[in-house]
């Protein structure tokens, strides 16, 4: 179980990260600069898909459904995409305010709660 703390530990710490990215990401698109923010965001997905991938098979074993949650950000992640694809920043700028900065810190919450649970 010291190892399932770990992973979750350490997958909090990269969801700060996303956030901290998300933040960055939300300044330079309120700034105009929707194009600079495009490998930033590239950076919010791969971290995203490596806690999806360390983390699962822990909340399957502690019988904590997270996967609704990983469905949710991953199809908003996928909207997201096709903004940057059609260049609609001002959608993107929407959508970080009211879907995806709260998935994510909803995630950060589940992932909080999984630590006590395993520590119980």
């Amino acid at each position: 179980m010291e190892s399932y703390i770990e992973v979750v530990e350490k997958s909090l710490y990269l969801t700060d990260t996303i956030l901290e990215g998300l933040d960055l990401i939300q300044e330079l698109l309120g700034q105009g600069k929707g194009e600079q923010t495009l490998f930033l965001f590239e950076d919010v997905l791969v971290a995203f898909v490596t806690i999806k991938n360390a983390t699962e098979s822990i909340f399957n074993e502690i019988k904590n459904d997270i996967n609704p949650i990983y469905d949710e950000i991953r199809k908003i992640l996928n909207l997201v995409i096709s903004y940057y694809e059609d260049k609609e920043y001002a959608n993107l700028q929407d959508i970080l305010n009211l879907k995806i900065i709260p998935l994510f810190l909803n995630l950060r919450e589940k992932l909080d709660l999984a630590v006590i649970n395993i520590r119980c």
